[in-house]
């Protein structure tokens, strides 16, 4: 069900019911991409939404390319704590709007603007589309088809700050094909 968005402080759009069974969670709708896919997530992917199902108390979803945010919000509103890594400048915006739209579920996610790559710094980020709720972007390569800004990159497997950072839980919108890549660090 979407309706017009009349909540002061959250930038135009229409809000939508995620289509959760299991919560009542909202999202901000101001593309095609963000309807069409974005709040329907879960009859997108229902494999992620029962393998988030499977995360015990006290596990922490790492969301990697979290893009809008709807397994994020459903993580947490099954009481998980996540790290919602969104390099995207649009997505990461709509996240934020997001978590602004459930203030009961904000304070278990972490949004973090920054892509999760091989090594700490700075690569070219190429966006498949800019419009919030696109996906299929690629980090450090499709410059020459794509608009390209430069996006800060996080490590997230191997050495940071001399400690391991181990990921138990992740999801992400990358292919299936980089899955491992990401989960190597790179």
């Amino acid at each position: 069900m979407v309706a017009p968005l009349s909540r002061p402080g959250v930038p135009g759009g229409s809000v939508a019911h995620l289509d959760y069974d299991r919560a009542k969670i909202q999202m901000l709708t101001r593309t095609d991409w963000e309807r069409a896919w974005r709040a329907n997530a879960v009859s997108k992917e229902p494999w992620t939404v029962k393998w988030i199902e499977t995360m015990g108390p006290g596990d922490v979803l790492w969301d990697l390319g979290a893009n809008t945010g709807p397994y994020s919000l459903i993580a947490a509103a099954r009481g998980n704590a996540v790290v919602a890594v969104e390099p995207g400048y649009r997505n990461y915006s709509a996240l934020c709007d997001n978590l602004k739209l459930n203030p009961a579920l904000a304070g278990r996610v972490i949004p973090l603007p920054v892509a999760v790559g091989a090594s700490v710094g700075v690569q070219s980020f190429a966006y498949g589309a800019v419009d919030a709720g696109a996906a299929s972007h690629s980090l450090g390569a499709g410059c020459e088809v794509n608009e390209c800004l430069p996006v800060g990159t996080l490590l997230v497997s191997g050495s940071a700050l001399g400690r391991r950072v181990e990921c138990e839980m992740m999801t992400t919108e990358v292919e299936r094909m980089m899955r491992e890549r990401v989960q190597r660090g790179g």
